[in-house]
């Protein structure tokens, strides 16, 4: 493994643990925008986090089209909320956590924020690190 490549993964290793932390903290914040926090700010998180961790084990795959798959599955998932599953799914953290719990419409646009700033960053560290070619 080359020194860029491993600075790359270093650097989405932080970044992920980052968001890791950010993601779980906007779900315990009490401060002000609270609600919007915990259940919009978290979705852009997620979108970041998924992207730069497909990054991380697939680094040569194109930032755009890694950001539109996560955008993608994260639509299905969203919509898979519809579906009732059984309670004790539900109440499960990790469910919770990974897969939500409600259907909102309102998810979309943030998961397209998410998409956006996790594709350009990830498009940034492949292009310094030399990863993949400019386009």
């Amino acid at each position: 493994m080359t020194l860029l490549r491993s600075r790359y993964r270093l650097v989405l290793t932080l970044g992920i643990a980052l968001m890791v932390a950010l993601g779980l903290g906007s779900k315990a914040y009490g401060g002000p925008g609270a609600r919007w926090v915990a259940g919009y700010s978290g979705d852009i998180v997620y979108e970041v986090f998924w992207i730069w961790l497909v990054g991380w084990f697939w680094p040569r795959c194109r930032a755009w089209r890694v950001a539109i798959a996560v955008f993608l599955i994260t639509a299905v998932i969203e919509f898979t909320q519809l579906i009732p599953f059984p309670a004790a799914w539900q109440a499960n953290i990790l469910w919770r956590l990974l897969l939500g719990t409600s259907f909102s419409w309102w998810d979309f646009p943030y998961y397209a924020i998410g998409s956006a700033l996790g594709g350009w960053s990830l498009a940034h560290w492949q292009q310094r690190c030399r990863i993949v070619k400019q386009a």
